[in-house]
């Protein structure tokens, strides 16, 4: 049945075309978690439907904004029941409230016209800044359809080895809104659940984790809005701008949290090199790890052979990156461990 299904996906054709975007999530989260009492301020100099869209998707979130910055005070007192000001008008009412800026647009953007000395919004004490960009688009179906075709019954073979009839279900849906360039249209979870869906994660109360590819620290976000405790974290990444985002974003959380993460910028290789996981973890006892690593994913494994081996953490890896993956990874994990149950 499922294979006939599979059959089905790999030949036909469609197309789509899509795009995302992630740092308001991570804006929202931490006003969520609620670890001080933030205050959201929209930076908009130009008032457009990315306005309205960031406005619309924090309120879903039940987060209303504190007010909108803009030069277009005069034209706009409100949007969407968000007050409009200037930086010259701007009064912060709290002085025991943190307040975060989300950054739109600025007039300097496109250098439409001189930004006036008044109207700069870096030194007003805002706890955290960061850019919204609508900048990610999924480029892989071209890649990922020529890939599949020539390898198919690759994908066959592990269809049948996974365990349950929804992750049957969701490998064929994932083939398919590779190939056709789509989103994922069968079961929609709260991305919470990516790594952490209960009936297949199991949570150690003296957890010790390894997240590789921490870049914006969402998934560490998402496990700290768990009940779970832990013994430690560790935030492996190595991009200059996300090391400077984690350590900002670490100091907004209470000591005792941060105290036990630890942010490593480390290149992590593979079975060849002394900067595997296998050596530098040798004395660790690992429960998870979890990697979202830009298609290194199998190179790291393969660092991690012996610790995978004896002490069976969850794994939960991402295999997107590269068209081999959905297949590649699965394999070689079984190679490692035949006690592994796939998902």
């Amino acid at each position: 049945m499922y294979a006939e299904k599979l059959m089905e996906v790999l030949h036909r054709n469609n197309m789509f075309q899509y795009e995302e975007t992630n740092m308001a999530f991570i804006i929202s989260q931490i006003i969520e978690l609620g670890y001080d009492k933030f205050e959201l301020v929209i930076r908009s100099d130009k008032i457009n439907e990315m306005t309205y869209w960031t406005i619309r998707y924090f309120k879903a979130k039940n987060i209303t904004p504190y007010c909108i910055l803009s030069t277009e005070e005069n034209n706009a007192k409100s949007i969407m029941n968000i007050p409009v000001v200037s930086v010259s008008n701007l009064k912060f009412n709290d002085s025991h409230t943190k307040y975060i800026l989300v950054i739109l647009n600025r007039e300097s953007d496109n250098n439409e016209q001189k930004i006036v000395n008044d109207y700069r919004e870096s030194d007003l004490g805002f706890c955290f800044r960061r850019r919204i960009r609508f900048d990610y688009v999924r480029k892989r179906g071209c890649d990922n359809y020529y890939f599949i075709e020539q390898n198919e019954e690759k994908y066959y073979q592990i269809l049948s080895l996974l365990e349950d009839e929804e992750s049957k279900e969701s490998f064929i849906e994932v083939i398919r809104c590779l190939i056709e360039n789509d989103i994922y249209r069968y079961k929609e979870y709260s991305s919470k659940y990516k790594y952490f869906d209960s009936n297949i994660y199991i949570h150690y109360n003296n957890e010790c984790w390894l997240n590789l590819g921490t870049c914006t620290g969402d998934t560490i976000l998402h496990y700290l809005s768990f009940p779970f405790s832990f013994d430690k974290i560790y935030a492996i990444e190595i991009e200059k701008k996300w090391l400077e985002h984690l350590n900002e974003l670490m100091n907004l959380l209470p000591i005792a949290i941060r105290s036990k993460i630890e942010i490593m910028p480390i290149l992590l290789e593979g079975a060849n090199s002394i900067n595997n996981i296998d050596t530098i973890f040798d004395n660790t006892t690992i429960s998870l790890i979890n990697m979202d690593i830009e298609g290194a994913e199998i190179t790291v494994l393969e660092g991690a052979k012996e610790t995978i081996r004896k002490q069976l953490p969850v794994l939960a890896i991402a295999a997107y990156h590269q068209p081999k993956d959905l297949y590649k990874i699965p394999e070689l994990i079984k190679s490692i461990s035949d006690k592994y149950h796939i998902f």
